[in-house]
């Protein structure tokens, strides 16, 4: 029988809905089972549960995608070793330090819904996703950049935030993609959502500059303002495509504290060397982790760059997915980002925006 290792952290807090008390958010590592063929990947061996500390309620559950690997008797494992587990909760931190991204590039299929979502699952089959990770996807990921509202436009039936709600869930991490829904006039809405594992939307951001020159401002109406939500301990602002022009929004989120900056988008090919700029530039202003996932391949409309990107705060590119389909897998740190903001305190001494 394999036994639970003693690695585990705090992945969150809630409050008990039978005491009121306080709920822990627990993560174990797990042994593979005699069964494995070797080919686990972290997210496999990877626990999660949850329980009041005033009543000490198990309510033990896989973690994972696919469970085939971890023995059936760990619930009862987990179980038995919470009394001693319980003393080292004082010492927990309630934050992650690191968080991974994996950031999906991949030739969208032209307003194909079922297609992108059988494409993403094949690239994230492989990959090793941690609970609390930040899974992005580009803008419009299910089908494509266009105007076709009829097509690209949620129903009622939702089935792109159902898609994202679905992988969240399964992956206990949050989904960032772009979606359409529509207004009460029917008019559409070019939005950056966050989907959290519990199926709600932690955030929805809608996109505040409809690209003009491709006559976008007369099928989607504008956002109002970037709005910083949190994630695990870190502060988070969504942008789509074209608002990278714009600096000034940036800043906006960047004075609430925004410490990752996430642009979706569907950037074409001939102006690649303004997105990586860009991106840079946007990374340096604010003193922020810059994710950037962009779309490949191409459509009716143009044709695309790829060069979906991770920008430290410094303006390195520590990820650069070129023109290939790719998943970029990395673990972003707060410590280092914190302690630059501290010794070179830009952001402290700005004045005007």
């Amino acid at each position: 029988m394999n036994k639970v290792q003693h690695n585990l952290w705090m992945f969150g807090r809630d409050d008990c809905t039978r005491c009121g008390g306080l709920v822990i958010f627990l993560i174990l590592q797990l042994q593979a089972s005699p069964k494995c063929d070797g080919r686990c990947s972290v997210a496999q061996k990877i626990k999660k549960i949850k329980f009041c500390v005033t009543c000490v309620m198990d309510s033990s559950f896989k973690h994972g995608r696919r469970n085939d690997c971890l023995t059936s008797s760990a619930n009862s494992d987990i179980s038995s070793q919470l009394p001693q587990f319980l003393t080292k909760i004082s010492s927990l931190p309630d934050k992650m330090e690191f968080m991974q991204i994996l950031a999906c590039q991949y030739d969208i299929a032209w307003e194909d819904k079922q297609a992108n979502f059988r494409q993403i699952d094949r690239m994230l089959h492989h990959e090793a996703i941690s609970p609390g990770a930040l899974i992005v996807l580009p803008e419009m990921f299910s089908t494509g950049f266009s105007f076709n509202m009829d097509t690209v436009a949620e129903d009622t039936q939702r089935p792109a935030e159902q898609y994202m709600a679905q992988l969240a869930a399964d992956t206990e991490s949050c989904v960032i993609g772009g979606v359409v829904t529509r207004d009460l006039s029917g008019k559409g809405l070019n939005q950056a959502l966050a989907m959290g594992p519990d199926g709600l939307a932690i955030s929805r951001f809608t996109k505040l500059h409809p690209f003009s020159p491709a006559g976008e401002h007369h099928h989607f109406h504008r956002g109002h303002a970037p709005e910083v939500f949190d994630w695990q301990g870190w502060r988070i602002a969504m942008f789509v495509c074209y608002d990278l022009r714009f600096p000034e929004a940036f800043r906006l989120a960047s004075k609430q504290d925004a410490q990752v900056m996430v642009v979706i988008a569907n950037f074409p090919a001939k102006r690649d060397h303004h997105w990586r700029s860009l991106l840079v530039a946007r990374a340096i202003e604010n003193q922020c982790y810059i994710v950037a996932v962009n779309r490949i391949g191409s459509d009716p409309n143009a044709k695309y760059c790829g060069s979906s990107l991770i920008v430290d705060p410094m303006g390195h590119i520590v990820k650069d997915a070129g023109s290939e389909q790719k998943v970029l897998n990395i673990e972003l740190e707060q410590d280092n980002l914190c302690e630059y903001r501290k010794a070179f305190p830009v952001l402290r001494d700005r004045w005007m925006i």
